[in-house]
């Protein structure tokens, strides 16, 4: 019972909860171990990380604040860290606790929050009882997440759009959009084809190459704004992703107009994939352009003839003129699907070689 007694009083020890040799010991070890895999200390990399010892007491002090649901064996966890401390660096000057929370050790804590996939950031307001799941994203885009949950009036700054090589080398004539840029590009480039991808998703990388190298084979294309190859980081613009109901990467889609939802593009993955695909689609867009050539060829000249209708020997020279260039076309579709399908077999073969 003396015991018991000097334990109580040790606990309540100038009016707060002191811990038991036990519970230090193994505050210590939940410590030490939160720390490793941040390859910084505590208070270089600007994040607080928190444990059930210690969370009541933050909450007292802190109303607001972001905390990272993570654990130590989530692959997905480790490689979001450097942006969890990244978005500490930015916010600062912002006064709002970026956290985390390893739930292996804290399971009581992340099942509090009904927190059972990792990694979770959630926006904790306790003042208003309430906590949003951020979705989980680069630095950018959480930041400006954070900022709307601070400041429902806060409103980023959106610099003007400028096409930048963000792939280097193997970019090709790819063009990066966000969601910032996304609604304004499309007005003015109604045929896109779009890859949406991410930094983690591995099978993404290789598609990068392909789709520079596709997109080479299109200059002429892209300059008279036909066909657009465009790339979308879904860590930058995880609303825009969510918009199409992305689930997995790598995923594209084809827009053919500068308003429609576009079709999901399930092919193959090689830069000779999505030549063809985009051989296909120009063909497509060759039949709406002659028609519309052929209608107002006709409407011009039955404007020449005061309003009077075209007669039959009129309309069979437009369409005897019609056939002609068809004929030229269809035979250039016919030397090019060639030249593509025997350049696809010399790369399958030289891919099967290399596996």
């Amino acid at each position: 019972n003396n015991n018991n007694n000097n334990e109580n009083n040790n606990k309540q020890q100038d009016g707060k909860t002191k811990l038991t040799w036990a519970e230090e010991k193994r505050l210590k070890e939940v410590t030490e171990h939160t720390k490793k895999g941040w390859g910084l200390s505590e208070v270089e990399n600007g994040v607080i990380h928190l444990n059930s010892f210690i969370f009541s007491e933050f909450k007292e002090k802190n109303p607001k604040f972001l905390l990272f649901f993570y654990a130590d064996w989530c692959p997905h966890c480790s490689q979001l860290k450097p942006t969890i401390v990244n978005v500490a660096k930015e916010m600062k000057n912002d006064k709002l606790p970026i956290t985390s929370i390893e739930c292996s050790l804290n399971k009581d804590i992340c099942d509090t929050y009904k927190v059972h996939q990792y990694p979770t950031i959630k926006f904790i307001n306790l003042s208003e009882g309430s906590s949003f799941d951020i979705p989980v994203a680069n630095t950018s885009f959480l930041v400006k997440s954070i900022k709307r949950q601070m400041n429902p009036n806060w409103k980023a700054e959106v610099a003007p759009f400028e096409e930048k090589k963000l792939w280097g080398s193997i970019n090709g004539e790819v063009v990066h959009l966000n969601s910032d840029h996304w609604e304004s590009y499309r007005s003015s480039h109604p045929r896109i084809f779009t890859y949406f991808y991410t930094a983690w998703c591995f099978p993404c990388q290789g598609i990068k190459e392909e789709l520079g190298v596709a997109s080479l084979s299109f200059v002429p294309e892209k300059q008279k704004n036909k066909f657009i190859y465009t790339a979308i980081d879904c860590e930058e613009s995880v609303d825009l992703c969510d918009k199409y109901e992305i689930k997995s990467y790598p995923y594209m889609r084809y827009f053919n107009s500068s308003t429609s939802f576009g079709e999901e593009y399930s092919v193959g993955r090689s830069r000779y994939d999505f030549r063809e695909f985009t051989e296909l689609k120009l063909k497509e867009i060759r039949k709406i352009e002659k028609k519309l050539q052929k209608e107002l060829k006709m409407k011009k000249m039955e404007e020449e003839n005061k309003g009077q209708a075209l007669d039959k020997e009129q309309i069979e020279e437009i369409e005897k003129q019609e056939k002609k260039e068809q004929e030229i076309q269809d035979q250039q579709d016919k030397d090019k699907e060639e030249q593509l399908r025997k350049e696809k077999e010399v790369y399958e073969q030289e891919q099967k070689q290399e596996q």
